[in-house]
């Protein structure tokens, strides 16, 4: 299960499944419509040393009835090199 959980002042995007437990610090910036996420720092209880070499955390974007998640770091980790796409829920 992908959460991304967006506050005022931080951004938390945690994942949780089966033998996997990573959580992280974003920031994020509007670019041309679109918020792009980047990493500032790993929260995983057992920090992976080459996750500071991905900065670049995906995309939302708004398609006037949906939030979609674009993200290179889900591509390459879950989705074996497919490019995914993760409709957003607001809970």
């Amino acid at each position: 299960i992908v959460s991304l959980k967006i506050k005022k002042d931080s951004i938390i995007f945690e994942i949780n499944g089966y033998h996997v437990s990573q959580k992280y610090l974003l920031t994020a910036k509007e670019v041309e419509n679109k918020l792009k996420l980047e990493l500032i720092k790993d929260l995983t209880e057992f920090e992976d040393p080459q996750i500071q070499k991905i900065k670049d955390f995906g995309v939302i974007t708004y398609d006037g009835n949906k939030y979609i998640l674009s993200s290179p770091y889900i591509d390459i980790n879950f989705g074996y090199g497919v490019k995914q796409m993760c409709v957003l829920k607001k809970i």
